[in-house]
């Protein structure tokens, strides 16, 4: 039966948008980790990466199940145990 109002996701260790959004419109995940963000966040404050990218990345909300509520839902991070 599951417990309500539980927030699940996938962990899909992919920078690409596109390809994460995939998994929220075809495989039925509410979410996945927000992998585009931290490499976009990295490549911008740390690599002297235009802030365009930035609005780049927001632009592909709309590719998540419904859309930008949908890109809401991903959990973000910067860094994780995975890669320090």
């Amino acid at each position: 039966k599951g417990v309500p109002n539980f927030h699940i996701f996938g962990e899909v260790a992919d920078p690409d948008p596109a390809f994460l959004a995939s998994y929220t419109r075809t495989a039925g995940f509410p979410a996945v980790l927000d992998f585009s963000f931290r490499q976009t966040v990295i490549e911008v404050a740390a690599k002297g990466a235009p802030v365009s990218k930035l609005e780049h990345l927001l632009a592909a909300d709309a590719d998540y199940a419904d859309g930008e509520a949908g890109a809401r839902r991903l959990p973000t991070f910067i860094s994780s145990h995975d890669d320090g």
